[in-house]
């Protein structure tokens, strides 16, 4: 469709193919749709970050993933459940557990987990770096 300039005119029309796009690896195609998104004035919303967020964690690229994380942030919308567990398990997989604990922490902070979710989460960290 974008090959032929033609471009979906809604957020959830290109929420699917940016998940599709991800889910099959396709990160360059994935950021281009929400690229054009934007450029054409199209409001993206926590679903749009979080898809583009998970695809960047299933290919490794956890920096690529806080960065739209940050990005969300930074345009006023609020990061929820699915995105703070998509960056974290994103961290846990590279291994980067600092980084998941300081998220962890900004999620109780903001209410986003309960302190026994988060001490359980701490206990499976620990028991898995064991």
């Amino acid at each position: 469709m974008v090959s032929q300039n033609i471009y979906p005119n809604t957020t959830i029309t290109r929420n699917v193919l940016i998940n599709d796009f991800s889910r099959k690896g396709l990160m360059d195609k994935a950021r281009n749709m929400f690229d054009t998104m934007i450029e054409h004035g199209e409001k993206s919303n926590q679903i749009t970050y979080t898809i583009l967020m998970k695809g960047y964690c299933l290919k490794g690229e956890v920096d690529l993933a806080k960065e739209i994380f940050d990005q969300m942030t930074s345009k006023g919308s609020l990061p929820d459940m699915v995105s703070y567990s998509t960056l974290f398990k994103g961290y846990v997989k590279a291994n980067r557990i600092n980084d998941a604990l300081v998220l962890l922490r900004d999620m109780v902070q903001k209410g986003v987990v309960s302190d026994q979710v988060a001490q359980s989460t701490l206990n499976i960290l620990l028991s898995k770096r064991a």
